[in-house]
């Protein structure tokens, strides 16, 4: 009966071992996607990266697009809610914002 004890204890902690090598391998792998992720560093003063995002009427375009006008891009999570907040204090400000470009 002490070996079975024994040997459900070695079994479990060596499913245990395997969980986590597992998980450790997926985290450090990183991007399962297939594509790569590239970092831009970014200085204030220095061009955006051209980056393509959704319009709210579902059309694509990408920073270009916008070249030669002031551009806010506000990165927001529907779930946030200091973003929330974020997005009141830009809507009340909208005219300001639009008459400084």
């Amino acid at each position: 009966m002490v070996n079975m004890n024994m040997k459900i204890k070695i079994a479990v902690a060596l499913v245990g071992v395997i969980v986590i090598s597992i998980v450790i391998i997926a985290i450090l792998n990183g991007n399962s996607n297939g594509k790569e992720s590239t970092i831009h560093n970014i200085t204030v003063g220095s061009s955006a990266p051209n980056y393509g995002f959704f319009l709210d009427n579902g059309t694509s375009t990408n920073l270009t697009a916008f070249k030669g006008h002031t551009t806010l891009i506000w990165f927001v999570a529907t779930w946030c809610p200091s973003c929330a907040q974020g997005n009141a204090a830009i809507n009340q400000n909208y005219q300001f914002f639009k008459q400084h470009g």
